[in-house]
């Protein structure tokens, strides 16, 4: 079972969607018959839900299994190793498993109302979560490691800001948005680099692709609009 959990779990497959949502079923039924087996982060109910989004699927259980993920991830980490017995190293790097929860959660409550188009919910979704990045970082932001992953973090919602934008009809801020979110990528799709995106990043460049060519840009000018500065008035 872990194995064909693994081969589905980052959402990107090919298998018909009833053999993969057998796998998920089949997965969870595991991990609930053995509780005590360790903690995994997300919690299962958060990365189901981030199935069902991305799959379009089953979708009416969305919201309580983020609420069940949440609540799991706050038991799972009632007690907590004292940090003071870690070396200072260790403890700049140490990770907050329950903010870990709450930002995959966001995430996938943020893509859920703009898969059904409810903007309201999908804005407030958002705002939440770049509050996060601040009020519930994964690591300490003191640190420099800790630094450069809440503005990554804070990066990453700039996807979900622009598709809020195509929603809201606002073509111009979400080529802005997308374009921001695209730079960090421009030399690895350049091929200057030895990495290469994963199965849901290149979906998720590929949406910004099809977006790009829908509103005048050319696949002949792709990697350089990337590639390219901020325009000034989108700098602000």
């Amino acid at each position: 079972i872990w194995d064909r959990w693994m081969a589905i779990g980052g959402g990107a497959t090919t298998r018909p969607i009833d053999e993969r949502l057998a796998i998920a079923d089949a997965y969870a039924s595991m991990m609930r018959r053995s509780p005590d087996a360790g903690t995994i982060t997300p919690t299962v109910p958060i990365q189901l839900a981030k199935l069902y989004v991305q799959w379009q699927v089953r979708l009416d259980q969305v919201p309580r299994l983020i609420q069940d993920g949440l609540r799991d991830a706050e038991l799972e980490n009632k007690y907590q190793r004292d940090p003071n017995l870690l070396a200072e190293e260790i403890r700049k790097r140490q990770s907050d498993p329950v903010a870990m929860n709450i930002w995959r959660a966001q995430l996938t409550l943020a893509e859920y109302y703009l898969l059904q188009n409810k903007v309201d919910q999908a804005r407030d979704a958002i705002q939440i979560g770049l509050a996060n990045v601040e009020s519930r970082p994964l690591f300490p932001l003191d640190t420099d490691y800790g630094k450069l992953d809440a503005a990554d973090r804070r990066r990453g919602w700039l996807r979900l800001e622009g598709r809020l934008a195509e929603l809201e009809g606002d073509i111009p801020k979400a080529l802005v948005l997308y374009h921001s979110f695209m730079q960090p990528y421009a030399k690895m799709l350049a091929g200057k680099t030895n990495t290469s995106p994963g199965p849901e990043l290149a979906n998720q460049i590929a949406e910004v692709k099809k977006f790009y060519l829908a509103h005048g840009g050319k696949d002949e000018s792709w990697l350089e609009w990337i590639s390219s500065a901020p325009k000034p008035e989108s700098t602000a």
